[in-house]
Order: structure tokens, then sequence, then C-alpha cells
């Protein structure tokens, strides 16, 4: 048994004894072996090499079932060789905001310190820029002098929806020179935003504070019968001139879902600051200086349509009664306000409290800024009051609004007086 168990461990399928026939001497029963145990084949036998008193000899031999051998446990058999085939590799996939990978509609991007939203699609705004200006290309008059799509148009009018937030930590104008906003058409040729002074145009009122954000619409004027793609094109060359990047973002928001407005800022913070910074406004009453001059705040704003619409009934939001005097017009959906301020000549030369040098802006909730108007009225700072050094004086500016837009308790000052070197905002608190 013990012989049958060790010739069951060496015996294979495919060999002849005729293969293994020569890789020894011939055996002989009897005869000295080398080593005790050593296994031969010899004439369809397996002789195993015994202990025989003190000699080692070969065995009587036992026969093969069926005549077939395997290799003999004495000869070493090579260790076979594996292959390993190398992992196919994975191409990445292209960059989001690529041409080949567009920001999917509704997705804020972050471009810069500058973040977009964009939220749908407007075809349909033709009557609305035309009601806003019958003299815009496209437009007309009717009888009644209302602006109204011009029938014999030779282009139309597109708008895109979009939020933008600001991320740095001074104010950025969504306008400026360092963002391009381009509209796709079906052949793949570009069209540049419009900046039509529109009331939600962000291109002409997109101006915001740190942590701020406003919503409105890139508007695109098209000449008649060209198609366009639902798909934008930001240019940010705020690197300029080292470089400038292109992302693509799709417009169409049908498959997103309803998207949430921004909602009122909250300021962080990590903007306070020094008295007169982003995140520490000049309280109501204490003077701040800007530049060569002093400002306080006296007074918050105040509803001041009869007094502005009585000074001159052609102003916007007013309207003449049958006896010719300005009054506020109650359909025109626009309203004034004013707030009170004292400025004071610090420097050695006569200043203009209005000029370049200087714009005042007035926050909304969500930290877009709304100019102040340059109107005649006899009190008004930012018309063509000028003062003497040492000189000052009292006075208010004037914001317009639609009826029922609130404004957040924030003026803002900025001093351009060391332009093109510089330029400073100085932050005033209302309460």
């Amino acid at each position: 048994m013990r012989i049958r168990a060790l010739l069951t461990s060496v015996i294979v399928t495919g060999l002849t004894l005729s293969t293994v026939q020569g890789a020894f001497a011939a055996i002989k029963p009897g005869s000295a072996c080398k080593k005790a145990g050593q296994v031969a084949l010899e004439s369809k036998k397996v002789y195993t090499c015994v202990k025989s008193g003190k000699k080692l000899i070969w065995n009587k031999g036992a026969a093969i079932p069926g005549g077939v051998v395997g290799a003999l446990p004495t000869q070493s058999q090579p260790a076979p060789t594996t292959t390993t085939e190398p992992a196919p590799s994975v191409p990445k996939p292209p960059a989001i905001g690529t041409s080949a990978n567009p920001v999917a509609a509704g997705t804020k991007v972050t471009i810069g310190k500058v973040a977009f939203r964009l939220e749908g699609t407007n075809n349909s705004v033709m009557a609305q820029v035309c009601a806003d200006n019958g003299s815009r290309d496209g437009c007309t008059y009717d009888a009644k002098y209302n602006g109204i799509p011009d029938p014999k148009a030779t282009v139309w009018w597109y708008a895109i929806k979009a939020s933008v937030f600001n991320l740095d930590t001074k104010i950025i104008d969504v306008g400026s020179l360092d963002r391009r906003f381009k509209l796709v058409t079906e052949s793949g040729q570009l069209i540049e935003a419009d900046s039509a002074s529109i009331e939600d145009n962000l291109l002409d009122k997109g101006q915001i504070i740190p942590s701020g954000s406003a919503t409105g619409r890139f508007y695109f004027k098209i000449s008649v019968g060209v198609s366009v793609k639902t798909l934008m094109v930001i240019n940010d060359q705020s690197n300029w001139p080292m470089s400038e990047t292109d992302y693509y973002m799709l417009t169409d928001t049908s498959a997103v879902g309803p998207i949430p407005e921004p909602g009122p800022m909250a300021t962080p913070a990590s903007l306070s600051g020094d008295v007169g910074s982003a995140g520490n406004p000049a309280p109501r009453g204490t003077t701040l200086v800007a530049g060569k001059l002093q400002f306080r705040v006296d007074a918050s704003l105040q509803p001041i349509s009869k007094e502005v619409c009585a000074n001159n009934g052609s102003r916007d939001g007013c309207t003449y009664d049958a006896k010719y005097n300005g009054i506020p017009d109650v359909k025109s959906g626009i309203t004034w306000q004013a707030l009170t301020m004292t400025v004071v000549n610090l420097d050695s030369k006569i200043v203009t409290v209005g000029s370049y040098d200087r714009t005042f802006k007035i926050a909304l909730p969500n930290g877009q800024l709304r100019d102040a108007q340059y109107i005649s009225m006899k009190d008004a700072l930012n018309d063509s009051l000028q003062l003497v050094p040492g000189g000052s004086s009292t006075g208010r500016l004037y914001f317009m609004s639609k009826v029922g837009v609130t404004f957040k308790d924030l003026l803002v000052l900025r001093d351009s007086s060391n332009w093109p070197t510089s330029s400073t905002d100085y932050y005033f608190s209302l309460k």
C-alpha cells in the first residue's frame, strides 16, 4: 500500500514510459543505490532504494498499472511563469466648465472671487425691453408714445437669469472689464451681453458689497433669424494680462426645478475691521474722514416723492395734475427716498462734493448697490455743492426705486480722489 500511495502522487496523464527511459542507468533488483527512498522507473516498474542490513539496494520493484508513468519525484520541474496584464487606463472626464463639460444650469460655480449661477432663459423680453425705452434697437413708439416692439425690427432681445455672489473683501462690479458674458449661437458664434440701462441688467446694476449677492438678467441683442443654444460663456480676465479663462455654462433649468433666491446677506465676522470698513460701518451720527472730506449721517431714509415731484413733474415716478403741478405718478411704480448728511471740507482748496471723485451708493438687503441720483435739488449733496476750506453743509442724498423695494441700512461712499492709483470704499450705518 505504501508503494501504491507513492505511485499515485507522481502519476499524471500524457506521458508514456518511453518518455523517461534513459534518464537512469539500467536497474537490477539487489544492486547498490545511493540514497534510501530514491525512486526510479525501469521496464514499466517502479524501484525504490531500501536499506538491507548496512547496505542500500534496489528492491524488486512494483508494476505500474496501465503502463502510464509521470515525472520522477527526483526531477525538478520549472515553476510556471505568469504574466500580469496592465490594467486598462481610464480616461479622466473633462474638467467642469470646459466646452466638453459645461457647468449644469442651476449650479453655482466660482470664477476668481465671484460665484455665478445661471437660472433660466427668457426669449419673450422684447416687450419689457421696449416698454423701458422705445428708442432701443428693435423698438418703436405707439401713438401714445409708449415703447413697443417694432414689427419691422431686424433684431430681437433674449435674457438669461442669473445670481451673482461676491466672495471678495471689496465691492465688485459684475459689468467691469474683468468679465465678459457671451451667448453661443447654433452656428457656434458668440454674442456679447448688452449693457443697456435696464432695472435688472446685471451689467448695469451689478455692484455688490462683500458677502452680498445680486439676482438679475443678462440681456442679448440678436439678429432676426439667428438661433441660439442654451449655452453661455463667461470670459474671466481678472488675471489679465497674465492669463484669461473661459467658463462654459448651460442656461436651461427646465429639468432642474425651482431655484431659491439668495435672500438677505449676513455680514461675516471675517469682515470686521476699522470703523468705516465693510464689517464695521460708522454708526449714524458718527463722523468719518474719507479722503479730504469729513462725513456724518444725520438721518436715515425718508419718503420724499411729493417734494421731488413738486420740484419737477417730469422726473421718473412723477407727473402733472390739471394745474400743471408736479405730483407723484401712482401708476409709475416708482418712489423716492432721501437721507440727510453733513459734509466738512478738510482740504486746503475748494471742493465739489458731488464730483467724479465721490459716488454714493445704498445697499439692498441682498448686498446689491444702487447709486444716489444726480438730481437738481437745492439741498442735493451730490449735485453742484461746493465748499471752501473749512466749510460745511448739511443736505440730502436722493434714491429712486420701485415701489415695494426696501433698502438695507447701509450707505457706501466710494472715494476715487486717488484714481487711477487707488479707490477706497467707506461704509456708514443708517441706524
